[in-house]
């Protein structure tokens, strides 16, 4: 059944007031595509009283926006400042140790002048000094490396690599057609490597990649593939790690700086702690630089170092492996008067050690052992066969520790069955060698006076 062409002329007959007939009506739009109803609350409004009152005279106000007589616009003026490239502020320049503010004003004049740049004071004589250009920045970093001026920085923004990851890219792909594949997109890469994981160091289908700064490095988010291999491409996760101290950029320490440290604790010192050098030499699994250049001033200088042999640095991070980091060194001291030991009671990411200056040789006693390189370990295997009883029944809790403690007795005594005692070592010799000497020192007077009247 049809509606009648009628209803599309209906309209609302209910009836108004004079204060509704002069107030604002508001429309509702109704769920139907052919009906609008008007909503039924209506604004009231004042009516306007009639005075004698003659007219206020109108005055006429210009608008502030509008353009002046004479002014054009200039599209391609209004181009070139949308493209404009904002330049960005060079980072700050931090100088250390400054004595005398003047000179170093003069001595910067040289580069440029004073106009270009601002400075600021600091706690503990460092200057800030912010540059007004990146030419002037450049000019005064080179000029500062050139003269060995110690100071701190930071790579400027429009020096800093984009940073992106490719996923999904096995790992076989050669770098080279990753980096010729985007160079045909428009992305110059400055540098690629393959991802691996951390704990297997297996290689894995990631690849961070570094692009060279440009206006369109956002537009690689929308690549979707690379030599039709289907890829996806993120920003970089950030990094959870603690950000690098400054000052570590100061100093790359060499066996000089290690020199100028101890020379100053006189001609007998014993100085340890926190040295992060590794060397093998005194226990680390490695050498690194630092390492290196301190074990070349040691074996220049004589110096001995005290070590407990055992790692002392345990990283939280799981993908690193623990090393030794923390140890003596001393100038003056015999190692026979010292003793070093580890503890391992407190919570510390760097297990303390402690060491013993004795006024006497300290004894050291090698540590028992059930075997030795002179072990024979078939004769070993003989006695554990001819003593072990395989017939012990193990029904109860009782029983199982019976056989437990019987087969440690079997394998301990064949153990020393097999194993033949070895002599003394040549260190302990040397000990015992030490103690009759300073015992004959000490009593020299009643040696002197026993071998006269002998």
């Amino acid at each position: 059944m049809s509606l009648p062409n009628q209803c599309n002329q209906l309209q609302r007959t209910t009836p108004t007031t004079d204060d509704e007939q002069d107030g604002d009506i508001t429309e509702t739009t109704n769920t139907t595509a052919w009906q609008k109803v008007r909503g039924t609350k209506r604004r009231k409004t004042n009516k306007v009283t009639q005075s004698n009152n003659p007219p206020e005279a109108t005055v006429t106000t210009n608008n502030r926006y509008d353009l002046l007589p004479n002014e054009t616009v200039n599209e391609e003026e209004t181009e070139n400042a949308n493209t404009t490239k904002k330049i960005p502020r060079p980072p700050p320049i931090f100088v250390y140790d400054v004595i005398n503010y003047p000179q170093m004003i003069n001595h910067l004049a040289v580069v440029t002048e004073e106009e270009n740049y601002s400075t600021r004071a600091m706690a503990n004589n460092i200057i800030k000094i912010n540059c007004n250009s990146p030419e002037t920045y450049r000019k005064m970093i080179n000029f500062m490396r050139e003269n060995n001026i110690i100071f701190h920085s930071y790579q400027p923004r429009d020096e800093r690599a984009y940073k992106i990851v490719i996923k999904h890219l096995h790992h076989t792909v050669e770098l080279k057609d990753i980096t010729e594949e985007l160079a045909e997109l428009g992305h110059k890469v400055r540098n690629i490597i393959n991802a691996k994981h951390r704990q297997t160091k297996e290689p894995l289908n990631l690849f961070f990649v570094d692009l060279e700064p440009a206006n369109n490095n956002k537009e690689v988010y929308k690549i979707r593939s690379l030599q039709n291999k289907i890829i996806e491409i993120e920003p970089p996760n950030k990094s959870k790690h603690i950000i690098q101290c400054t000052r570590c950029q100061l100093h790359n320490i060499k066996k000089e700086h290690f020199e100028q440290f101890f020379s100053t604790l006189g001609q007998r010192f014993l100085a340890g702690g926190d040295y992060n050098s590794k060397n093998v030499i005194w226990g680390s699994r490695l050498t690194t630089t630092k390492g290196r250049e301190l074990a070349k001033l040691m074996q220049n200088n004589n110096y001995s170092y005290i070590s407990s042999g055992t790692p002392t640095y345990w990283p939280t991070d799981p993908a690193k492996t623990p090393d030794l980091l923390d140890f003596f060194v001393t100038k003056g001291i015999s190692a026979a008067y010292t003793d070093i030991v580890p503890n391992f009671e407190l919570s510390s990411d760097h297990t303390p050690i402690i060491t013993t200056i004795s006024s006497s040789v300290i004894t050291r006693h090698n540590t028992s052992r059930l075997h030795n390189h002179k072990t024979n370990w078939e004769k070993y295997r003989e006695e554990i066969t001819n003593n072990i009883n395989l017939k012990i029944t193990l029904k109860k809790a009782e029983d199982l520790d019976f056989a437990i403690e019987t087969l440690k007795k079997v394998m301990q005594q064949a153990a020393i069955q097999s194993t033949p005692p070895l002599a003394a070592t040549t260190t302990n010799k040397i000990i015992v060698k030490y103690i009759v000497i300073f015992t004959f020192v000490d009593n020299r007077r009643e040696d002197k006076r026993f071998w006269t009247e002998w």
